[in-house]
């Protein structure tokens, strides 16, 4: 393990991560690239992992965990995993598809946005979608917006593209708040 940018990144040789990793090389292009090397006259084909992982080493070599660049939002004074969002969304029936996410907010730090296709044979429902959630979920966690899509856009290993449809919904978000 060692810190990989100056941004207290961390990463692991594939030689110590690769193991622990699914998938192919190809598809985990995000997670692989080139170790950092100090010494430029030195060539380095070397790979490494890079986690996501935040640290840094003190004077004595000791690492210091200091958590994830992750998708946990953080809504109200709660952390809020966009998954259980999803999932809870998932057991209403009410959705085919879903991509919980967080967008930032004046004074709850970021409100959640559900962006989903409609059921197999049927019409998105919003307001029902909401009526569930609300059954079935604490306040913080109900999502302010819900969002149709036709579909929703993969990653080369077939999830569903968190970051491509975030990206989507705030600058179709932006578009339209700067219109009104």
């Amino acid at each position: 393990m060692r810190l990989c940018s100056q941004r207290l990144r961390l990463c692991a040789t594939v030689a110590l991560a690769s193991a622990a990793l699914i998938g192919s090389l190809r598809s985990n292009t995000s997670r692989f690239k080139p170790a950092p090397n100090p010494d430029k006259s030195l060539p380095l084909t070397e790979l490494a992992v890079w986690s996501g992982d935040l640290g840094w080493f003190d004077e004595e070599g000791f690492l210091f965990f200091l958590g994830r660049r992750d998708e946990q939002i953080k809504t109200s004074g709660f952390r809020v995993s966009p998954t259980e969002v999803e999932d809870t969304i998932y057991s209403t029936h009410t959705v085919g598809e879903v991509v919980a996410f967080g967008i930032a907010h004046p004074v709850l730090g970021q409100q959640i946005v559900a962006v989903c296709t409609a059921p197999p044979g049927a019409k998105l429902d919003k307001d029902l979608v909401i009526a569930k959630c609300r059954e079935v979920m604490p306040t913080y966690m109900v999502p302010h917006i819900i969002v149709e899509r036709a579909s929703l856009p993969r990653t080369p290993n077939g999830k569903m593209d968190r970051p491509a449809i975030a990206r989507d919904f705030i600058e179709t978000y932006q578009t339209q708040s700067a219109a009104q």
